[in-house]
């Protein structure tokens, strides 16, 4: 609960002080002056005091008027040099008053600085309260507990903003200042648009954040627990795709192939599914296979001695004639996996043109779509299929006239191609992986030759060597082994290692799914979806009230998507969406509907508890000559809301009896304005 108790403001100038006091009581309060004697001033003032001037525009004393920080005007015209001026507010919670001074000009205080009174220093005056200080419209304001002004107002309100987020992706608080455009609208801006005068802060949809939370609706924790659990998701995306992409260098570094899982999470990991698979002979082996191979004839050829060359000439005759066999084998089937490379690559070439075709005509048929479509709202003949010329029949289709035999219809084209598009498109995920496929055949082949090759090498220097000497290629095929082991080994204990990490992520994305899916199936809860409802009753009765006549009610709503006002077009086509009110409305029904949003807004948030201040301040409502009827209908509205404080500050068409005339039977505290606000 917010309740203004009384506004003080004092203004030195070169002519002595100037000042007054302005009483606010609960229920109807009526700040009634002619135009110019100071009524914005004085609900200026509150704004400021409280720190929430950024809805007139800016901040600190640069929003204040003139009369506040450079110059007075009094009497018949003469003019006096502000030397200080000092705006006190007076507010309670309900429970507890204090009262709030902040400078606009000074020398010794700077207008970012707020005295905090710990009592009601207007209206019951004392040197015994203490009093605070804190800053405001700097880094902290709104979070620092001890010292920033908009979180002690906060906890003073019994508020508990809720983290929403902003437009760079990250959290951001919802700010105060975002609420009290809700309840509070200024002269100046105010009534451009249903809450105009919002700051943004880079908070996304913040005029749909503020009214979620004065309504109190589930959205708001549930949008924050989608939003969190997005963030989750996408971290342990990153965190998942990094120790898969570790685990692939890891079985390309053995010249393997991984298998087992893949770079999208799963809450089904089984680390006994995961391995490396070595390609020998063309055919894939798994790692531990492959290594419990390797040290078998590795210890075949440890338990057989090394034989000098002269032992091992008529061997290593052999084994070269077989190796130059195998690499000729090897290099043919080399030949041809490079060719079929080049082949698929062609393919994909093809396939990425056959896609960009499409995808061409594809565009080409809806904007056809879109031309007929607009025209046929405008009530063209080219929409009738006739040439508006002559009036004669055009087909619909892209092709010459003369043929007799009629194709697909434009429609019937774009659901064609895009089933065409959706074929490619499965085309060339095949031909991709087909071509990774040979080219991880092809690397194998190739590291199969380079040794094929080595060996040759070895076994060609050891037949002109001297046959005293051991065999340099027995000793180098034991060298070669283990070293290949080792390699092996090495990225086995490292998938090991990766598998480790692997486990603990798939159990934290099974939980973030698990908390993901006790979230509401619907956007709305059914609470939400009562609110909401509620919400566009009470506009729609408003309304009526107020005198709207711009939009027949049947088409009148509070859009699901923004929370504001909207109108439905009367025809509806598929894709189309309902708009602002203000669209649709005169400029005097526009105010009626701000009236009855405002107004409505309140009641809601009163009969389903939530976050509203009860309180209510309108300045200038008559905005476009309204009518003496609607503005009575207003306050009379206004006079029912006795548990809350109204406060409306208008000139009445400078009128005596219109004033008369617009409150008879209403019961109000009036404070007039005879001339000017400040006086000697």
């Amino acid at each position: 609960m917010l309740r203004l108790k009384k506004l003080q403001i004092d203004v030195n100038t070169t002519n002595g002080l100037f000042k007054c006091d302005v009483p606010f009581t609960d229920g109807l309060n009526i700040i009634r002056g002619d135009n110019t004697t100071g009524k914005s001033t004085c609900l200026e003032a509150v704004l400021y005091c409280l720190g929430m001037e950024e809805l007139l525009g800016g901040r600190n004393e640069k929003t204040m008027q003139s009369v506040l920080k450079t110059e007075l005007q009094y009497g018949d015209g003469k003019k006096y040099l502000v030397v200080e001026s000092m705006l006190t507010l007076e507010v309670s919670n309900g429970a507890k008053s204090i009262a709030l001074r902040r400078a606009v000009k000074s020398s010794y205080r700077d207008s970012r600085l707020v005295e905090i009174i710990d009592g009601p220093a207007l209206t019951s005056p004392s040197n015994t309260y203490s009093s605070q200080f804190a800053y405001l419209h700097d880094p902290g304001a709104a979070t620092d507990a001890d010292f920033g002004f908009h979180a002690y107002l906060e906890e003073f309100l019994g508020l508990q903003l809720p983290i929403v987020e902003h437009f760079s992706g990250s959290e951001t608080k919802l700010y105060l200042q975002t609420l009290f455009p809700t309840f509070f609208i200024e002269q100046k801006s105010g009534w451009a648009d249903f809450l105009a005068t919002i700051p943004r802060f880079g908070i996304r949809n913040v005029k749909s954040r503020s009214i979620e939370f004065i309504l109190n609706m589930d959205v708001i924790e549930n949008c924050r627990k989608r939003q969190t659990i997005a963030q989750k998701k996408a971290e342990l995306l990153g965190r998942w795709r990094s120790c898969y992409d570790a685990a692939v260098r890891t079985a390309r570094s053995c010249g393997g192939l991984l298998a087992g899982f893949g770079r999208k999470p799963t809450t089904f990991l089984n680390a006994d599914e995961i391995y490396i698979h070595i390609i020998k002979e063309e055919k894939e082996i798994p790692l531990g296979d492959y290594v419990s191979e390797l040290h078998d004839e590795l210890r075949k050829i440890e338990k057989i001695p090394i034989p000098t060359v002269g032992n091992s000439v008529e061997k290593a005759g052999s084994e070269l004639n077989s190796v130059l066999e195998e690499l000729n084998t090897k290099s043919l089937r080399h030949d041809q996996l490079l060719a079929e490379v080049g082949d698929a690559v062609s393919k994909l070439a093809n396939l990425n043109k056959q896609l960009k075709d499409i995808e061409s005509d594809l565009r080409k048929n809806k904007s056809a779509i879109k031309v007929q479509d607009y025209g046929a709202q405008l009530k063209l003949n080219i929409a009738e299929q006739a040439c508006p010329t002559c009036q004669q029949s055009i087909k619909d289709f892209l092709l010459p006239q003369d043929i007799e035999q009629e194709p697909l219809r434009i429609d019937q084209n774009v659901s064609f191609l895009e089933e065409q598009r959706k074929m490619v498109i499965t085309y060339i995920a095949g031909q991709k992986n087909t071509i990774e496929n040979k080219q991880r055949l092809l690397n194998a082949i190739r590291n199969e030759i380079h040794g094929i090759r080595k060996r040759s090498r070895l076994l060609r220097k050891e037949l002109v060597s001297d046959e005293r000497q051991p065999s340099e290629a027995e000793i180098e095929k034991k060298v070669n082994l283990r070293q290949q082991i080792a390699e092996l080994t090495h990225a086995d204990e490292l998938l090991s290692e990766e598998l480790i990490e692997l486990t603990e992520l798939s159990r934290q994305w099974k939980e973030v799914l698990e908390e993901e899916a006790k979230l509401p199936k619907n956007y709305f809860s059914e609470l939400d979806s009562t609110k909401l409802s509620e919400l566009e009753e009470e506009f729609k009765a408003l309304l009526s009230k107020f005198g709207y006549r711009s939009k027949s009610q049947d088409y009148v709503s509070i859009s699901r998507d923004t929370y504001l006002p909207s109108v439905e077009p009367l025809n509806v086509k598929t894709g189309t969406h309902d708009y602002n009110i203000r669209f649709d409305s005169s400029a005097s029904d526009f105010i009626r509907s701000i009236w009855a949003f405002t107004c409505a807004l309140f009641k809601v948030s009163k009969s389903q508890v939530g976050n509203h201040p009860y309180l209510l301040v309108f300045d200038e409502p008559a905005q476009h000559s309204m009518a003496n009827v609607s503005i009575a209908a207003f306050l009379e509205e206004l006079e029912t809301y006795i548990d809350a404080q109204v406060i409306v500050a208008a000139s009445f068409n400078n009128s005596e009896s219109d004033f008369k005339e617009i409150t008879a039977g209403r019961n109000f505290t009036l404070y007039k304005i005879d001339k000017n606000l400040l006086a000697p």
